[in-house]
């Protein structure tokens, strides 16, 4: 039986991963500004609408916040996937490819089942060739390894 090569890859430090949601509420924002003042609709209309988006706004804020991984390093040591976070134990992790468009990759990690008390709920991370160009070979080879073994 053969295995991926032995990886180490950083996470959680996606370029657009703080800027997306922040250029996300201010196109929307404006949209939605631009919508009630060319339909002319009535300023409670349109203040009723600019609470609905800041209440959207700040639950998405709140959800992306508990829902993205943390920087730290993802390894594939042959058999397990461990997590490295900045100032704590590694921990045995699940990993899962969400979206692959080749130079680029949108995972999801999981606690494993002994330590989702410290840790609930699947975390999301972006990580591209970009990044790690050296790496990037054997970390597609660790991801999809498991789909194929």
């Amino acid at each position: 039986m053969r295995s991926a090569p032995p990886v180490l890859v950083p996470v959680g430090r996606f370029v657009w991963g703080q800027r997306l949601p922040w250029v996300l509420a201010a196109g929307s924002g404006s949209l939605l500004w631009l919508t009630g003042h060319a339909s002319a609709a009535s300023s409670l209309q349109i203040l009723t609408g600019g609470l609905i988006w800041l209440a959207c706004l700040l639950a998405s804020w709140y959800r992306l916040r508990r829902e993205m991984l943390p920087p730290g390093l993802l390894g594939w040591d042959g058999e397990s996937w461990q997590l490295q976070q900045t100032g704590a134990q590694a921990m045995a992790v699940d990993v899962q490819v969400v979206w692959d468009l080749g130079s680029a990759m949108l995972i999801r990690v999981s606690a494993s089942a002994a330590d989702t008390a410290l840790w609930p709920g699947p975390r999301y991370s972006w990580l591209s060739a970009a990044q790690m160009p050296a790496l990037w070979h054997g970390w597609r080879c660790a991801v999809h390894g498991r789909d194929i073994l």
